[in-house]
């Protein structure tokens, strides 16, 4: 039974974790013309073997909309977080499960209202949309399936 339940949460991780979180940093290297200022530190650091350097990207940039290309990694990256927020408190208690959701939440939205001004980045309200849209989706899903 402990077996069961360990392939449960690996599986949750994988599903509900890491998936979203590779598929944005996929949108990230493919589909975006201008990465952000984190990425572009790292493709300086390893020039050599940057996936950003491929030669159909500003051809894909045009095919995809913008809300993909700039909106969706956003969404995606809060459905992560809270995705494992949601999986490794599941046996605490309701309050502290709230607490920590309550700190995921203000940490993502605090990170983008702050870019441009204090931050690196540029503010767009629809990324905080995507976000509160991840975090809600991940909570709705998490509360409603037992065990996860």
């Amino acid at each position: 039974m402990k077996a069961v339940i360990k392939l449960r949460q690996i599986t949750s991780i994988v599903l509900f974790v890491l998936f979203p979180l590779l598929f944005a940093i996929g949108i990230y290297a493919f589909l975006r013309v201008d990465p952000p200022p984190l990425l572009k530190i790292l493709m300086i650091e390893f020039e050599n073997i940057s996936i950003f350097h491929t030669s159909w990207n500003n051809w894909e940039i045009a095919r995809t909309p913008d809300w993909i290309n700039f909106n969706l990694p956003d969404g995606l990256w809060a459905f992560s977080l809270t995705s494992f927020l949601m999986i490794s408190t599941r046996t605490d208690s309701l309050g502290t499960r709230q607490i920590y959701l309550l700190i995921g939440f203000l940490v993502m939205v605090g990170l983008e209202s702050l870019q441009g001004s204090v931050l690196l980045g540029t503010f767009d309200p629809f990324d905080l949309l995507a976000i509160v849209l991840g975090f809600a989706t991940s909570v709705y899903l998490f509360s409603n399936r037992s065990g996860a």
